[in-house]
């Protein structure tokens, strides 16, 4: 989609009527389970690490997408900037 994200441009773009993605997006979902899932069907029963790291990155401006306040580790508090994410799955090598 090259617009912004709402219920009515999903419908306009997407298969579905606004009301079924609202539904959708209120219901829970088990995010957990999910990614267990997702990880072993990648990796079967090979030991895997899944090491998550976030970065704060300083930006001023008001027009940058995703600026918000995220956590500054460094400076021990929620900063306005953008935050970036890398997720690294290696396989393990012990027995």
């Amino acid at each position: 989609m090259n617009c912004r994200i709402t219920f009515m441009n999903m419908q306009r773009w997407g298969g579905r009527n606004e009301k079924s993605y609202r539904s959708m997006f209120s219901k829970k979902f088990n995010w957990f389970s999910f990614n267990y899932e997702v990880v072993k069907a990648c990796f079967g029963k090979k030991k895997v690490i899944a090491v998550f790291d976030p970065s704060y990155l300083k930006k001023s401006g008001k027009k940058t997408y995703g600026m918000s306040k995220f956590w500054s580790g460094t400076a021990s508090k929620a900063l306005t900037g953008l935050e970036i994410g890398c997720l690294v799955l290696p396989q393990a090598r012990w027995e």
